[in-house]
């Protein structure tokens, strides 16, 4: 019973982000999909990119399930696709510098979802040129923690001066 109220909630919230942000088709620019978008200045078109370059990554990879297997497959897919890599920095980096403000009618707490989402893959990264993005939201849990933490020294001095 606990693992089907799970699913139905991972079902709701994954049609509240598709609704929220009228995730419409967009062109592929890469073998995973419109990375070029993930650079956009309108907040639907970077997570609509997201979401697509994510499914594709994870192809064959219970889309239901928890994220943790689809965030590995779209962080390996990124270590040999450098180009993909530095696209899921960058926006980490723009939503970090955007905050949390009401985006165009969306609360806080929806987008919220798709933020911790790419933060995932960012950390399982395992790329120091993540290092100040992850820091950035270092209060946020686990994922980015261990993001920090799997740098080892390199990551020492931005940690020691953010404390």
């Amino acid at each position: 019973m606990k693992g089907e109220m799970r699913l139905a909630n991972q079902r709701f919230v994954a049609f509240l982000v598709l609704a929220l942000f009228g995730l419409a088709p967009a062109k592929a620019t890469s073998q995973l999909g419109p990375v070029a978008d993930l650079r956009s200045d309108e907040d639907s078109v970077r997570v609509r990119a997201f979401y697509e370059i994510l499914g594709n990554a994870s192809e064959g990879v219970d889309a239901l399930g928890p994220l943790g297997p689809r965030v590995l497959r779209l962080a390996e897919h990124a270590r040999r696709d450098q180009g993909l890599a530095i696209a899921l920095i960058h926006t980490l980096e723009t939503e970090n510098s955007l905050g949390w403000r009401d985006r165009a009618g969306v609360t806080p707490e929806a987008f919220s979802n798709y933020y911790g989402d790419l933060v995932g893959p960012v950390a399982a990264l395992r790329d120091p040129r993540a290092l100040q993005a992850l820091v950035d939201v270092i209060d946020t849990g686990n994922m980015a923690e261990d993001g920090i933490a799997a740098l080892g020294a390199a990551a020492i001095p931005l940690v020691v001066g953010v404390l």
